[in-house]
């Protein structure tokens, strides 16, 4: 069930039930886990998974889903990846399923950071420019701009030579 807030001891102070279908629920949830409220901790990590869940669309009772939120993805990402003390991840390997949810829906800037985990060799892969290029040409094709500022860079400091 995506949609449960946890009280003290980890017992349910709400418990919504999934058939209600409220995206805006978990959104409410997750707003209030990332700021915090009244006898109710800031929790980033919760609000990274509420923010994931409400981005979710079932079809068939679950056994079909789709990510539709895009809004809701994009903040779910940098919970994820820098909504630890003094900006540290939370969850890398999270953060980067986001990154291929949004990837997946065409997401132009999700494209582009895929370029650039392959171009810099971030998160424990390895460098690959001929991938990176492919990344950034698509970011670039669908209208990102800093996409399109890397391909444009002087041959010698960009990777347009992989073409």
């Amino acid at each position: 069930s995506c949609t449960v807030l946890r009280g003290e001891g980890g017992s349910n102070a709400l418990d919504l039930p999934d058939s209600l279908g409220h995206d805006k629920a978990d959104i409410t949830f997750a707003y209030l886990y990332k700021y915090g409220a009244p006898d109710l901790e800031k929790d980033p990590l919760e609000a990274a998974e509420f923010f994931r869940c409400a981005a979710l669309f079932s079809k068939d009772e679950f056994k079909e889903l789709a990510f539709v939120d895009e809004d809701a993805l994009w903040e779910a990402f940098n919970l994820f990846l820098y909504g630890g003390e003094s900006r540290e991840p939370l969850c890398v390997r999270s953060a980067l399923s986001v990154l291929s949810d949004l990837r997946e829906k065409r997401s132009p800037y999700a494209l582009y950071l895929t370029g650039e985990i392959y171009h810099k060799g971030l998160y424990g892969e390895d460098i690959d420019l001929e991938v990176a290029y492919s990344f950034y040409q698509e970011a670039a094709d669908l209208g990102c701009e800093e996409a399109e500022e890397v391909l444009n860079l002087k041959p010698s400091d960009s990777i347009r030579h992989c073409k």
